[in-house]
């Protein structure tokens, strides 16, 4: 009996650290791609500004890269009712 449960506790701990480690590795920004990383920013933004109340009809998504060509910020142009534009900067916080 003494055996079993070490035995079962040792592979209860591995699967808890392969776990914790999957948790922290997760999904990192490297994951997608540089047109994955614009569609995901346009649903985000998209349901966050854009509703059935919503004073904007519209968005543009642009990417902004930094001196080493890595795609560091993304600039949202809202198209708000009435004409004009209306200029948001995601920094990914």
């Amino acid at each position: 009996m003494n055996k079993i449960a070490k035995v079962f506790a040792c592979l209860v701990a591995v699967v808890s650290i392969a776990g914790a480690i999957l948790c922290t590795i997760g999904c990192t920004s490297s994951f997608y791609s540089e047109e994955q990383h614009i569609q995901r920013i346009r649903e985000r933004a998209e349901e966050r500004f854009l509703g059935e109340d919503s004073e904007y009809t519209g968005l543009e998504v642009y990417p902004i890269y930094n001196e080493y060509d890595e795609l560091k910020y993304a600039l949202i142009e809202f198209e708000p009712q009435g004409g004009g534009i209306y200029l948001y900067l995601w920094t990914g916080k």
